[in-house]
Order: C-alpha cells, then structure tokens, then sequence
C-alpha cells in the first residue's frame, strides 16, 4: 500500500514530467480521484490547509462553495476539479492569490454554472507553494448541486418544467401564479390555462357573459300603487352606464369560484326537490342557492365584478319598458317566468316550459330574455343586491346612481323567485322589494348575479 509520502512523490514526478502545467494538472487530479477512491485520503505533509468553510463536507449546495485557505505564509494557487460519477469528468483550475496566509474565495460562477444537477461529483482542492514549487494536496470533497426549479410565480410549475419542482411539468406563464397547466379558469380578464389544457384559448369562459346597460333615467317605484309602501314614492333616477350578468350566477360559476379559492361552498347542496343539486352534473346551469350576501359579494369581487346597486337592478330588469308591471310588460303567464310552483294549486304548478317541468328552480336562460337581453329579471330565485335596506329611503334617495342607505340590518332583494309565497302574487313586479340580514340567510330560492 501506497504511504502518503510514496503518494506526494508519485504526484511530483507527474508534475514535472515535462507536460504542460494543465495537462499535469489533470493528470494529477486522476491520481487524486484514484486516492480518494482506494485510501480514502489523500494529504502531504506541509503546513497549509485549505477546507470548505460554506457549507459542511456532503451538503447539496444551491449556490457557489466558498474555500479557505489557512496556514503556510506564502502565496498560494488554488486548483479544482469536477469528477462526475456518472458523466466522466470536466477538470479546470483557476489561480487566486491569496493576500495573507488567511483568507477565503468563492468558486467563480462561470464554474459553477457548468455543473450538472442533482450530480454528485468529488473536488480536489490543491495548493500550490511557488516558493518551494510544491503541491499540497490539502483536502478532498464531495457534495451534490441542489437542482434549481425557476418558478418565479410560485406556483408550483417551473420554467422550465423540472421535476424538482413541485410539479414537473413547464409553466406557461411563470409571472402569474393563476397561469398554470390544467389551471381554473377564473374571472379574471386573462386565459388561465396553458396549451394543450381543455378550454385553452377563452377568456373567462366560466364567468357568464353580461349585457351593457346604457346610461339613461327612469322612474322607479310602484306606480301602479299595488304594491306596499316601501315601494313609493316613485321618483326619478338617472342611472351611468354598467354591465350586467346576462343570468344569474350558476351553480357551475360559482364551483369554480370555490375549486378557485375565492368563495366557500353553499350551506347546503340540495335544493327543494333534489337531493343533490350543487355539484351534481346535472344542475351545472341551474342558479346557485343556499349562499348569503357576503358569499355573494365574495363570488362578484372574484370575478372582477359587484354585485349590483338596487337602482341599477331596477333599471336593468325593465329592459328599456317605462311604467311597466314586468320586464316583458304588465300581465304575466307560466311562460313568461319560473314561479308559482310551490305546492298544488299555484299557478304553475308541475307547468312544462322548454322542457322543464320541476317545481324547483329552471335552468338560467330558459324564458325569453328582456329588452336587455337579460334572463330571468322575474322569478327563479330571489336575487342579493348591494344596498342595505330602508323603508323609507326612496324618499331621500339621490336622483343620480342612488347607492342605497350607508347602514342597515338587512339587505335588499329584488326579482322574486319559483316558489309564491313573501310578496304573492306580486313579487314578479320589476318594483316589488324585498329584503334579509347579509350574514347566514340562504334559502332554496334565493341567489345572486353580478354587475360591473
């Protein structure tokens, strides 16, 4: 067996065998490799020491190995060489001069950079006395390159796609942490998903279209005096233009919203008539129930919306028709809207319209639009608004876009809904109000849609 003398002097004589001082160097480092490899050790008998100061022997490193050099009161060279177990080998060295007999050096990033990842790979780290013209081969290391995941976003897919990233495949879009493969589609004005992903290419294509609403006046309020006295006085407003949801919000809508993370799920997943119903297939386009008014406002801001002042709900709902009972006009039948199905002997009770015959709430869009192209503005389910509700504030309401009370303990509904029963028989009227306190009143006939 080789003694650490016998070993020095076998590096020497490589060292001036006459090759160039890079190619002994490489040479010299195989015999290194060979040493750490057969004996475990490998060291000379000088004076100097050079040890890895950042991180300990073994880590996996993220960033460039600093060494340190200690000992000896001369100048020193510092060598190193990559062994790769499974790629062979890449071998270089770099001079640094070191100003005292104690001082530390980063390995340069152009080094660095060449390194595989997740290899691990041996570096010997050599000194070199250019007085006495003598190597030291001070310390032998080994450690692995952690692997990088770029994912600048945060959201789990990197750019490029690696699989130590939390999921391996690519990003396409790794400045927007909701852009990602197989993502939701959310309301956000952008297209949430990535090539080759179902639904790649729409924008917003869960958020339901809207209709604009043109700027205009009109009076509001019961003028038929049928109503009951919180609908009067009737008074003019003048409404700016606004969108409007062309439906009311649907339980497909408002899933993604939840599997989005932007809105908990509805108190309850049935519906009067159906044992399952939220999640279920079936309803998919069926208005979502079971949600309170802050569930509501939780889903519009999601979508980049609002819900709606009572004056513009109003104005909407009558589609451009002045003075008139309903959207479409002032008499109303089981094919103009959703309601009257709560028990025998309402008037549309188990009524077929388009195919739907359930007395329970009718998928969105089933009865012909207003003059807006708005559905379902009368009956299906009740509809949240943004104002909180006064009896009296029509008289004190502001004649321009009338945001409602500043305070209250119940918040506004409007349009009425399938089952007959609070306002019957009038509560189809585009005038009939309505109201509940925001936190924890749900009901299987009351939900939502949005404005912006």
């Amino acid at each position: 067996m080789f003694s650490r003398r016998t070993l020095s002097a076998g590096i020497g004589i490589i060292l001036l065998s006459g090759e160039s001082r890079r190619q002994s160097m490489r040479t010299t480092l195989w015999a290194i490799l060979v040493c750490v490899l057969l004996l475990g050790f490998c060291t000379t008998g000088v004076d100097a020491q050079v040890t890895l100061t950042s991180p300990s022997n073994g880590a996996n490193l993220s960033s460039e190995p600093t060494f340190a050099w200690t000992g000896g009161d001369y100048d020193v060279y510092l060598f190193i060489t990559v062994f790769y177990y499974d790629l062979g080998y890449w071998s270089g060295y770099y001079r640094v001069l070191f100003p005292t007999a104690e001082a530390s050096v980063p390995m340069p990033s152009a080094w660095w950079d060449k390194i595989a990842e997740d290899t691990a790979c041996y570096w010997a780290v050599l000194g070199y006395n250019t007085v006495t013209h003598q190597w030291a081969v001070s310390s032998v290391f080994s450690f692995e390159k952690t692997p990088a995941c770029v994912d600048t976003d945060g959201d789990g897919y990197g750019s490029p796609g690696s699989l130590y990233c939390t999921y391996p495949l690519g990003d396409c879009n790794d400045g927007n942490a909701d852009v990602y493969p197989g993502a939701p589609e959310l309301c956000d004005g952008i297209d949430n998903q990535c090539p080759g992903d179902t639904g790649y290419g729409e924008v917003d294509e869960v958020c339901g279209a809207m209709a604009e609403i043109p700027a205009g006046c009109f009076d509001m309020g019961d003028n038929f005096g049928e109503g009951a006295s919180w609908e009067r006085p009737v008074h003019n407003a003048c409404i700016s233009a606004f969108e409007m949801d062309v439906h009311e919000v649907t339980n497909a809508e408002y899933k993604a919203c939840e599997e989005g993370g932007g809105c908990t799920a509805p108190l309850y997943s049935y519906s009067m008539t159906r044992p399952t119903y939220y999640g279920n297939p079936a309803y998919h386009d069926f208005p979502v129930i079971a949600v309170d008014w802050y569930q509501a406002e939780d889903y519009c801001t999601w979508a980049g919306k609002r819900l709606p002042t009572e004056a513009e709900w109003e104005y909407a709902a009558r589609g451009g028709l002045a003075g008139k009972r309903y959207p479409w006009g002032d008499t109303k039948n089981c094919d103009n809207a959703c309601y009257g199905r709560w028990q025998s002997g309402n008037a549309c009770f188990n009524y077929c319209h388009n195919g739907a015959c359930d007395n329970d709430t009718h998928p969105v869009g089933n009865y012909a639009p207003n003059g807006y192209g708005l559905y379902d503005m009368a009956g299906n389910v009740w509809e949240w608004v943004n104002d909180w509700y006064q009896s009296n504030y029509y008289a004190v309401s502001p004649p321009t876009d009338p945001p409602g009370p500043l305070t209250g303990t119940g918040r506004v509904l409007r349009g009425g809904s399938w089952t007959p029963y609070h306002q019957s028989p009038g509560d189809l009227r585009v005038a009939a109000r309505n109201n509940a306190p925001p936190g924890g009143t749900v009901a299987p006939n009351l939900g939502f849609r949005c404005a912006r």
